[in-house]
């Protein structure tokens, strides 16, 4: 019994120190890793340097200047990045004899962000104007949400920057975007759902959404059957109306 009892203690003060052994390899490991991101997860409201500040306002406000072209390229492409099915004058057709290519929600976001992804470049000019920065930046990748009267866009834009003995790490962007954009859309939905059951142009759909939405509707025949639609918001957010422009041909 004595021999059985000293090999449970000895194999229980064993167990102890394993246990101690993995508890400090977990706080090392924590320490490590807290130590490597702290510059990493950058919070929105946390104070930059006077030095790293200038360039972080500029690269936000870049991002809002590029989704605010976004969305006016987007609708007056009829909310297509890149168009497919226009006419001779290049409006995107959403009602095309019984057909209907009016694009989701989801694709009109995804557009978007691509235009973004692409775009931003121009905006930053690769930071040309900033070259006492030593910045390295990864590319691009942002996603899109449309409310009623926002833009959300989340950006993962990974890159450094450094001047002097200030030094920087950043990785996600959330900008907020007040705009109408949604709004149109969904107007503009109702009535090609309306339209599309409709024998002929339903006039009395377009008022409604005219009355309703705070747009002004401008309506011009072509050849062919054909109708440009030119729908203008006038509830202005950012100063500049929207302008969507589409086709449909009955």
């Amino acid at each position: 019994m004595g021999n059985f009892s000293f090999l449970f203690s000895k194999r229980s003060k064993k167990g102890q120190i394993t246990v101690f052994i993995i508890i400090a390899i977990i706080i090392v490991g924590l320490g490590v890793f807290l130590f490597i991101s702290k510059d990493v997860f950058i919070k929105k409201d946390k104070p930059y340097s006077p030095n790293i500040a200038p360039i972080v306002n500029f690269i936000e406000n870049c991002f809002e200047e590029t989704l605010e072209d976004a969305v006016h390229t987007l609708s007056k492409n009829g909310g297509y990045y890149s168009p497919i099915n226009v006419t001779e004058t290049g409006e995107s057709y959403y009602l095309f004899e019984g057909n209907n290519y009016f694009p989701s929600k989801e694709n009109i976001e995804k557009d978007l962000s691509k235009y973004i992804d692409n775009m931003f470049f121009i905006c930053s000019k690769y930071f040309e104007d900033f070259s006492d920065y030593e910045i390295e930046q990864s590319n691009v990748e942002s996603s899109s949400k449309l409310f009623e009267d926002k833009i959300i866009l989340n950006v993962h834009y990974p890159l450094s920057i450094q001047k002097g003995s200030s030094s920087v790490i950043l990785r996600d962007f959330e900008i907020e975007y007040p705009s109408t954009f949604g709004s149109v859309y969904n107007d503009i939905s109702f009535f090609i759902e309306e339209d599309a059951l409709s024998e002929d142009f339903c006039l009395s759909c377009l008022s409604d959404i005219s009355e309703y939405g705070g747009l002004y509707s401008y309506v011009s025949s072509q050849k062919n059957n054909t109708f440009i639609f030119i729908i203008t918001d006038k509830n202005l957010i950012n100063k500049k109306s929207i302008e969507w422009v589409f086709a449909n041909k009955y």
